[in-house]
């Protein structure tokens, strides 16, 4: 098991061979899902997004942040992709969900842009 005590900001403080225990709720996760999907629209991105949450809740895992995109390679014509990058796990049951998920990308667009 790891020893979240001796994990510091960056990480450089992290024991090496230390088995990860993913259940263990001192230590949080990420995950990022990609999506092939003919129908990208934010309403669809939602609901990938809460059938993820309840599987990760199911299974008890520690999950903090979500990256969610669809993607439409299908269609040859446009590229087109929609989703949220480190969008915060306590935000999934938020009202109107698809429109909180559309700000939240659009926030976070807004940020990056300045990097």
């Amino acid at each position: 098991m790891l020893n979240v005590d001796v994990i510091d900001k960056d990480g450089s403080k992290l024991e090496l061979d230390k088995k990860y225990d993913m259940h263990d709720k001192a230590i949080r996760g990420s995950i990022t899902l990609y999506i092939y999907s003919d129908q990208c629209t934010w309403k669809n991105v939602a609901k990938v997004t809460k059938e993820l949450d309840k599987m990760l809740t199911d299974e008890n895992l520690n999950i903090d942040k979500y990256t969610v995109v669809l993607d439409n390679k299908e269609d040859k014509s446009s590229s087109q992709s929609i989703g949220v990058y480190d969008f915060d796990r306590k935000l999934v049951n938020s009202d109107n969900l698809p429109k909180v998920m559309e700000d939240y990308y659009n926030q976070w667009e807004k940020e990056n842009d300045k990097k």
